[in-house]
């Protein structure tokens, strides 16, 4: 049969491990056994082991040679709520650390404690890091290490606490703050503090306020807080909400590269515009300093991608450049002074296939379907026609 006819190599993945067991024979229990012996698995544990396929079914002997057949990707093993890591320490999920009648803490040894694992906030804090900037280098380092340094730790408390912040505002409630401490030791079991009563309480801890979430948070209200007061003084100085800016743009506070990084984790994944548009204003000068650097300049739109989906933020980055009264002086001789100029002149160009499409929409008295508009089309044409400054 075909099953004999020739060795066969499958991926597994255990315990964050991913390794091939190679079968000699295609049969389920073949495969539990070859399990056991790549992992390092205790063969008494064979009966507790579980396999999933790729879309986290459960596989077992009946259907397993059809599953591989059918090419299954990788599968994942784990044994019956508990899963082992890559050393020889087994994590309980939702059972006893030890045994009721071991319960008594002897002098000096290590507390013991309920071990819940939280699956609805391990998946949202899996979710989180694995799809924003930055997450999958954590999920790695935890990996290969079965530990954060500081410096990962600080990155990972600035991409949840950016998250939290946009999902629920910058007072989230408690049982919010919660589920983000609890997702953070289940999925990162080796990071729990088993000093603590529940192991998450250096994260947050609902009783004092206190953690790492928490103080991020203070310091996000604070800088909102700030930010709000300086916007409301100087309205009132320049004449009040509706007097218009006439002065560039400049900060009244630095951002570290904390900050910078989480505002874009934020701006990468959030579909709401008015959040895109504030964050893009508090990573003004960043933006500027890497339009600035020749060897930064090529990569403004892989950290801002928001330029190119979002209307309208492009005259914001110049409002906020040149001051309202430039803009707008820009704005409204536009399209009656300049931009019959540069279509013209355009002309004498190379032509390229870019430059023929944007010449074409830029005359076009009709809506463009796909592509820039007319008076956006003729704005990219000047940049053809500008001579390159000395930097290049």
């Amino acid at each position: 049969m075909w099953r004999h006819s020739q060795n066969m190599l499958l991926r597994v993945l255990f315990g964050g491990e991913q390794k091939y067991v190679r079968l000699s024979d295609l049969t389920f229990d073949v495969f539990m056994k070859e399990v056991c012996l790549k992992f390092n698995i205790p063969e008494g544990r064979q009966l507790d082991m579980k396999v999933y396929d790729q879309s986290d079914t459960e596989v077992d002997a009946e259907v397993f040679e059809e599953i591989v057949k059918d090419s299954p990707g990788t599968f994942r093993v784990m044994l019956s709520n508990e899963e082992l890591a890559s050393d020889d320490t087994i994590i309980l999920n939702f059972t006893m650390c030890d045994p009721p009648e071991e319960a008594d803490v002897g002098e000096g040894s290590q507390p013991k404690r309920p071990c819940h694992i939280h699956y609805e906030a391990k998946a949202l804090i899996e979710k989180i890091l694995t799809t924003k900037p930055g997450g999958e280098h954590i999920m790695q380092e935890y990996a290969k290490t079965r530990c954060l340094t500081d410096a990962t730790r600080r990155q990972m408390i600035n991409i949840l606490a950016a998250e939290m912040t946009e999902t629920h505002g910058t007072s989230p409630p408690k049982s919010v703050r919660v589920m983000y401490a609890q997702g953070i030791v289940a999925l990162f079991p080796y990071l729990e503090d088993p000093y603590s009563q529940h192991g998450y309480e250096h994260y947050y801890d609902p009783e004092s306020g206190s953690g790492y979430l928490a103080w991020r948070l203070k310091t996000i209200q604070r800088k909102t807080a700030e930010e709000r007061s300086v916007s409301v003084s100087k309205s009132r100085k320049i004449g009040g909400p509706g007097h218009q800016q006439s002065t560039p743009f400049t900060a009244d506070t630095v951002l570290s590269d904390e900050d910078v990084e989480a505002a874009i984790a934020v701006l990468r994944h959030s579909a709401d515009e008015d959040t895109i548009r504030e964050k893009l204003k508090t990573t003004f000068i960043y933006c500027r300093s890497m339009v600035n650097d020749e060897k930064k300049a090529a990569d403004v739109f892989l950290v801002f991608p928001r330029f190119l989906d979002t209307p309208g933020l492009i005259e914001q980055d110049f409002r906020l450049q040149f001051g309202e009264v430039t803009a707008n002086k820009f704005l409204e001789r536009w399209p009656t002074n300049f931009k019959a100029k540069v279509v013209k002149e355009s002309h004498g160009l190379v032509p390229t296939t870019e430059l023929l499409e944007l010449m074409c929409n830029a005359e076009s008295a009709a809506e463009v379907e796909n592509g820039w508009d007319s008076d956006m089309s003729a704005i990219l044409l000047l940049l053809h026609l500008l001579p390159p400054s000395a930097q290049g």
